[in-house]
């Protein structure tokens, strides 16, 4: 199993803003409530007919994936190779140099998904690998030795079995101290779910730079589900 997972922790915690906050991209990954039309309007003017294909056809986040997951209001995809957001990888690269060539490798991988909350500064990380066929225990325990050999991990994570609706899986929680862009040190704290099928592993990493619970976390974590 590479060790592209554990290597994401990492570039989850430049999503949350450790040191620069990454630019969303400008389509949200969930639809917006929409705004009730005023009836103010002398001469209100007919609604164009929607058009089926940009209804669906770029409104989910996760397509090409052989996974789902639904988001809620207030969390937008961005691209982590567009310049802004490289921007900020480099320069986290750069105030750790050792993570810096791993860092660049795992954000520049076609499998790798992520999304923030902006207005609470949150962030979500997805990535899937193939699974080879292997066991959720086996895959697991290379999982673990990869986060207890992160650079800056606080304490030594311990796998701990869930059940979700996707399936049975395995949950760490996971506090890293890193160098911050520009001096100075911070204290992340992430929580990482691990799910698999004989062909898909899919990692989930939720990490806050505030501590504590993600708000969101329980109700996205239920919505992941393998296409058919």
């Amino acid at each position: 199993m590479r060790r592209w997972f554990a290597l994401t922790v990492v570039l989850a915690m430049v999503a949350a803003g450790c040191g620069s906050t990454p630019s969303p991209s400008p389509s949200p990954v969930v639809t917006a409530t929409p705004i009730p039309t005023s009836t103010a309007t002398p001469t209100p003017t007919p609604a164009p007919s929607p058009t089926p294909s940009s209804a669906s056809a770029s409104a989910d986040p996760f397509a090409g994936q052989p996974y789902t997951l639904d988001l809620p209001a207030g969390w937008v995809a961005f691209d982590p190779t567009n310049p802004t957001s490289k921007a900020a990888l480099d320069a986290f690269g750069k105030a750790n140099p050792a993570l810096a060539p791993a860092l660049q490798a795992v954000a520049s991988n076609p499998n790798l998904r992520m999304a923030a909350n902006t207005l609470l500064g949150d962030a979500l990380v997805v990535i899937q690998l193939p699974s080879q066929g292997l066991p959720l225990a086996t895959i697991g325990q290379s999982f673990t030795a990869q986060l207890q050999a992160v650079p800056g991990v606080t304490s030594k994570p311990v796998a701990k079995p869930v059940s979700l609706p996707a399936g049975d899986a395995l949950h760490w929680d996971v506090a890293i101290s890193s160098n911050k862009v520009g001096g100075g040190t911070v204290q992340v704290d992430e929580s990482v779910y691990l799910v698999a099928d004989p062909q898909t592993a899919v990692v989930l990493e939720f990490v806050t730079p505030h501590g504590g619970v993600i708000p969101d976390e329980a109700t996205i974590v239920k919505t992941l589900r393998f296409r058919p």
